[in-house]
């Protein structure tokens, strides 16, 4: 179509597809009774799965988070970080799940999650 702007392939590589989700709650009881690592503010579920990419789940559960706002807000935080990290080349499923703490800096609560994230990455290279 003349006129149309196109992703660049680098924008496009980093876009969070249907794919890149676990979806179903078979997905995230299988992850559940997986592997752990957590920290003050998250705590990751992952198994190894049988694709070329890593899967994501999100938990912010409403009994802890009761406006959508903090729920939402945490869980394009976590997406973000999943799309901006090499993690999402290894053939995992990840859960994450977010813990109710003090409100704190958003940036705080990022440098967690990638704390996190290169910790599953450094253990999946090991295995």
């Amino acid at each position: 179509m003349p006129g149309a702007v196109q992703d660049s392939p680098s924008k496009s590589s980093y876009r969070f597809t249907a794919g890149q989700r676990i979806a179903r709650r078979a997905g995230f009881r299988h992850c559940l009774n997986g592997k752990q690592l957590a920290n003050r503010h998250f705590k990751l579920f992952f198994v190894a799965n049988t694709q070329a990419h890593a899967q994501l789940g999100i938990i912010a559960s409403k009994r802890h988070f009761p406006t959508a706002v903090s729920r939402n807000g945490h869980k394009r935080m976590i997406r973000e970080a999943f799309r901006s990290h090499a993690l999402r080349m290894q053939p995992l499923d990840v859960v994450v799940m977010v813990r109710r703490v003090a409100v704190e800096e958003t940036a705080a609560r990022r440098v967690a999650l990638l704390t996190l994230f290169d910790q599953l990455h450094t253990q999946c290279a090991t295995c």
